[in-house]
């Protein structure tokens, strides 16, 4: 979002650093501001606390005026912020997104990693990296968003080093599907 950080990211990136953890950065997108100024707005950003060593995490919860225009504007910013490797050092976001927006936007997620939060995780759900609101365990749920990294001991050494591929091949970014186009009206039977 634009206008927003942290006041207290310097300290915590400082403090995380210092103590040899990984830092990964996140932004909450918003279709009140354009892809391409919320871009500008979190590289400043980013560049100011010396980049992200994770995947940016670009957080959507906000639908916009249509589905199709907030893929894109998700794409847009991604690819924006992905063309900057000084910034952010691993080669693809991680979209966060609850089930909502992973079934409404067409084609997700467009050859990106996916965090998901899922207020039922002991249903099926989407394919994804990262789930949000697991159980805990030892049973029943907690109330701070707990996250499960789904893959494997390998892909988790991918997605914590920098440059690395996150999860097997890196895929190439596209931009969102085009929304299909809807059928031609049947003609109306003549009398």
């Amino acid at each position: 979002t634009n206008g927003y950080q942290n006041p207290d990211s310097p300290q915590q990136v400082k403090a995380l650093r210092e103590a040899g953890i990984k830092v990964g950065l996140y932004m909450f997108l918003t279709p009140a501001d354009s892809a391409s100024s919320q871009a500008q707005f979190f590289l400043g950003m980013a560049q100011a606390l010396g980049g992200s060593d994770l995947p940016l995490a670009i957080d959507s919860e906000t639908a916009g005026p249509s589905w199709p225009a907030l893929a894109n504007d998700m794409v847009a910013l991604a690819m924006q912020i992905e063309s900057e490797p000084s910034v952010v050092r691993c080669p693809l976001a991680i979209f966060y997104v609850n089930l909502n927006f992973y079934r409404n936007l067409a084609g997700f997620p467009w050859g990106r990693m996916v965090w998901l939060a899922d207020p039922n995780p002991g249903a099926p759900h989407e394919p994804c990296l990262v789930l949000q609101s697991a159980p805990r365990p030892e049973g029943g749920f907690s109330s701070i968003d707990p996250d499960v990294f789904l893959g494997t001991e390998e892909q988790w050494s991918a997605f914590i080093s920098a440059g690395a591929a996150p999860v097997g091949p890196v895929p190439k970014p596209t931009p969102a599907p085009p929304q299909p186009v809807p059928p031609a009206p049947l003609p109306t039977p003549s009398p």
